[in-house]
């Protein structure tokens, strides 16, 4: 049964959960959301073992705890091609199990309408599938313009391209910002110093400043940036994979568009500020394909050391961004 936003995903009775698409920020509160719902206790299963043993996972969905209560088995397939024998595992699982003693949250990567993961997720009904895509800057100038426009309030050009740049990064905000917005002002126009002063914070303008000072070899300012400003590990580790991303994002368009870096990048809606485009240029020409490749698969290592083992998350995350300066 699919699910359109993580309310209704929430409110669902089903024990078996697919949760994917491109929008990791999204992936990450929905999954957190339905952790802090079940209120039970999670673990992580590799691929690698449902391939070797399948019965592995099957049991563990039947098994009852000495404690009581249900358990939530997680299987995180995002870094990862999902290959059909892998895909016909789980199905297979499913298919004999409709009534789970366990919960299990499977979260994937974009998954085409063909996947046979998503087709079954899709049309059975004692499982869940919730897409999670970003909407794109025009949907989300739309929709601010529009509850704006019935608060009776106006932006100008530039509060709106700030609006989308800031929240590019975390879309699953939308909604939250614009009623901040709605909060502060009661009339006229809102102006570009509004949403510096109301969208993000301070600390997310360091965290910016850190990973273009990571990415760029400046070892120097990055060391500075740590010493001053009170970062949370997750937070770094979330930054660098948007990043990550983003290069990636700009190395695909150079090929398939044949572009310059600096062609791709003038095309990029939200636009990239004006102050960041060389010193993105030059971090393209610094990074290749592979190497990024790995740093996204270490974020996501590290994210689930940071949940369940946080000592060794921290210094992983902070050894993960002296990495990065010393490349």
């Amino acid at each position: 049964m699919i699910y359109k936003n993580h309310t209704a995903l929430l409110a669902a009775s089903q024990r078996a959960f697919l949760i994917y698409g491109t929008d990791e920020g999204k992936i990450y509160l929905t999954a957190n959301k339905l952790r802090e719902k079940l209120n039970c206790e999670t673990h992580k299963i590799d691929a690698e073992n449902i391939e070797k043993s399948p019965a592995m996972l099957q049991d563990s969905l039947q098994s009852q705890s000495l404690f009581g209560g249900a358990s939530l088995f997680m299987v995180d397939l995002r870094d990862m091609t999902i290959n059909i024998k892998l895909q016909n595992q789980l199905l297979a699982i499913l298919a004999q199990q409709e009534n789970l003693a366990n919960y299990l949250l499977i979260l994937a990567h974009s998954l085409p309408t063909s996947a046979k993961l998503r087709k079954f997720f899709e049309s059975n009904q004692h499982c869940a599938i919730m897409p999670c895509y970003a909407p794109d800057a025009k949907d989300i100038a739309s929709e601010l313009k529009k509850r704006l426009r019935e608060a009776n309030l106006t932006i100008d050009a530039a509060g709106e391209q700030l609006f989308l740049q800031k929240i590019a990064s975390n879309t699953g905000q939308v909604e939250q910002e614009i009623n901040k917005l709605l909060l502060y002002k009661e009339s006229g126009a809102v102006s570009f110093e509004d949403i510096q002063k109301l969208i993000g914070h301070k600390i997310d303008l360091q965290m910016g400043d850190l990973i273009y000072a990571s990415f760029s070899g400046d070892k120097r300012q990055m060391e500075n940036l740590l010493a001053n400003i009170e970062l949370e590990a997750m937070q770094i580790i979330l930054s660098i994979r948007r990043h990550v991303t983003l290069l990636i994002d700009i190395r695909d368009a150079m090929l398939a568009q044949q572009k310059t870096a600096s062609q791709v990048i003038e095309g990029l809606r939200p636009p990239i500020f004006f102050k960041l485009k060389q010193p993105l240029i030059q971090q393209i020409n610094k990074w290749r394909a592979n190497p990024l490749l790995k740093l996204y698969r270490q974020t996501l290592d590290i994210e689930w050391q940071i949940k369940y083992q946080s000592l060794q998350g921290n210094a992983a995350a902070k050894m993960l961004l002296l990495q990065i300066v010393v490349k």
